[in-house]
């Protein structure tokens, strides 16, 4: 059959046969792409709306979208299931949280915790353990105490109580070299942004054994043949961007990749765990330019670009510019349609108000985004009337640096792009 239907206590859901071509996951075929008979979920990308595949990648004429954890507005996150769906609601990037399991596996989770995301408390309740994670006692099931086999046996569910929780139980974890084969199946170009989660932390694991954490990253992702600097045809052809909270192990990775790196900014209140800095200290204009010496882009809370006073005004930080100025591309997290998630002073919570402000006003390059579905329906929207984005930001889109961004301070030979 072509469809599996699901039946709750919300509604009947529709699991449709997958446009994407799942050459190498027999495992996905079952799973398809995601059509919802409820509510607006998913619309299928056109392969008519907004232009060829090589126009959105090679003469860049909006804003990227990139599908934070696949689509965790309506699936559990960082499933095959959840990354299905956001290709096919026409995100640019899928977005996953890299974690390392006992015997050394790459593996997509938001964290090395597992109980918020899983059933891992009562599958593996002998496991439970309390670790100290980035200055915090946290007691719970741990990624890196559990084999990858052992991980199979859990089952995910909706991290947000909030949300749906009609698909808990029904879908594994993925390995990071499934999540790559996912996005290389699909019948157009879908660009990979891991992130290295807690690499301080893991990189002092004995199960490490001397090993880095940036270093398993990048061998996975030569394996599979990520390579080159932002708009490079290795890069057009196989996007992908690292991303990181953690200055030390970007600067690590700037050495040994061409890949272009994103640094991801914390809000005030946040101190980082490699080097100690506040939010004041990381945003400094000393601090920008570093960041600027190895990344090619930077990856903010939103509410650190632009939130609204004590009136309601929604007020400009001027971290967007500061960034842009220094040749980075911006792209902040995490843009949710929920109620909950939209500046109330904002169009009476209208998503597409609270995008304007973002895209318009800001001028931001991208974004992270729990529902691709509402953002690309939002940039078609666009694109039909005939909108034209920023010059400035198409000019950062379609960049072609001569030489790889390197942390000047290493002195070390240039990688080879």
């Amino acid at each position: 059959s072509n469809h599996l239907r699901i039946v709750t206590n919300r509604c009947t859901e529709t699991i449709a046969a997958p446009r994407t071509k799942m050459k190498m996951l027999p495992m996905l075929a079952l799973l398809g792409a995601f059509v919802f008979n409820c509510g607006d979920a998913h619309t299928a990308m056109s392969d008519t709306t907004m232009g060829s595949d090589y126009q959105r990648w090679n003469q860049r004429t909006r804003p990227y979208i990139i599908g934070h954890r696949g689509t965790p507005s309506y699936m559990p996150e960082e499933t095959a299931a959840g990354y299905l769906l956001a290709i096919d609601s026409g995100v640019d990037f899928i977005e996953c949280d890299v974690v390392i399991t006992k015997d050394l596996v790459l593996v997509c989770r938001h964290e090395p915790w597992l109980s918020t995301t899983t059933d891992a408390m009562s599958v593996y309740p002998e496991s439970i353990k309390t670790y100290l994670v980035d200055g915090y006692n946290i007691t719970d099931v741990f990624v890196n105490d559990l084999t990858l086999a052992e991980m199979r046996a859990l089952r995910c569910k909706q991290k947000s109580p909030y949300l749906s929780q009609s698909f808990n139980g029904l879908f594994q974890m993925i390995t990071f070299e499934e999540y790559m084969q996912i996005a290389l199946s699909a019948d157009r170009t879908v660009g990979i942004y891991p992130e290295l989660k807690h690499p301080t932390w893991f990189n002092n694991l004995p199960i490490m054994e001397g090993l880095r954490f940036a270093d398993l990253l990048l061998d996975a992702l030569t394996k599979y043949g990520y390579a080159g600097q932002y708009g490079s045809p290795s890069w057009l052809k196989q996007p992908c961007y690292i991303q990181c909270f953690e200055q030390d192990e970007l600067v690590y990775a700037s050495a040994k990749t061409c890949i272009p790196l994103v640094q991801l900014i914390d809000g005030p209140g946040s101190v980082t765990v490699d080097r100690n800095k506040t939010f004041v200290e990381m945003t400094s204009d000393a601090s920008l330019d570093e960041i600027a010496s190895y990344a090619s882009g930077a990856g903010p809370w939103k509410v650190t670009l632009a939130a609204p006073n004590a009136n309601g005004t929604v007020i400009s930080s001027g971290l967007t510019e500061r960034l842009q100025d220094r040749g980075m591309q911006v792209q902040p997290y995490t843009l949710r349609p929920e109620a909950n998630q939209i500046f109330p002073s904002i169009g009476n919570l209208n998503q597409y108000n609270e995008y304007d402000l973002w895209f318009k006003t800001e001028g931001i390059d991208g974004a992270f985004t729990d529902s691709g579905t509402i953002l690309y329906q939002y940039f078609n929207a666009h694109e039909i009337a005939g909108f034209a984005w920023p010059l400035n930001s198409r000019m950062r889109w379609n960049a072609r640096p001569a030489t790889c961004k390197r942390a000047m301070a290493m002195n070390t030979t240039t990688v080879s792009c």
